[in-house]
């Protein structure tokens, strides 16, 4: 958790294969110190979990999610704060074909410089999609997904945008 610099407090709790729910989550208070006075410190939860549920085997429901801090591009902004979460669910149809739904959210709060909390840009994006998988074997699969991406920003200077893509993947 956290970027170089970071320093806090973990509780990590990890399910095993064959539990019914199986992955791990992680959460800690994390102190952010930047080295330059101008960057202001953060202090808070900072969190990532990977879980994952089946029902009998036909119902597969994932999740994962974090909570935390990174550094940004712009130097105006340093850092900024990122919270979300992907919900997918693939259900068995017949035989080999699987259907499948996503959804996503991501919100990112930046930090300006001189400022003491997150009132630089935030943005904030949502993804919805679905498709189908053939599992061919128990070894490989093959997917094909639809998903619309889209992200809305504060900044006036044109950081909104609406994506499509279909894309696939072979999984072995």
């Amino acid at each position: 958790l956290g970027p170089l610099g970071a320093k806090g407090k973990l509780l990590a709790v990890d399910f095993d294969a064959g539990a019914t729910i199986i992955g791990h989550a992680k959460a800690g208070y994390q102190q952010f110190r930047p080295l330059d006075p101008l960057v202001a410190s953060y202090r808070g939860l900072a969190a990532s979990a990977s879980l994952q549920y089946t029902l009998l085997a036909l119902m597969r429901v994932k999740f994962e999610g974090a909570r935390d801090v990174d550094y940004s591009y712009d130097p105006i902004q340093p850092y900024y704060l990122e919270s979300g979460g992907l919900l997918m669910v693939s259900q068995h149809l017949f035989g080999p074909i699987e259907a499948i739904g996503i959804g996503e959210r991501r919100d990112l709060r930046h930090q300006r410089l001189g400022e003491s909390s997150f009132d630089g840009r935030r943005e904030i994006t949502r993804t919805i999609g679905g498709g189908f998988a053939i599992q061919v074997r128990k070894q490989m699969r093959f997917e094909m997904i639809y998903e619309q991406r889209t992200r809305t920003s504060r900044d006036a200077g044109g950081r909104d945008y609406e994506r499509r893509r279909l894309y696939g993947s072979a999984i072995y």
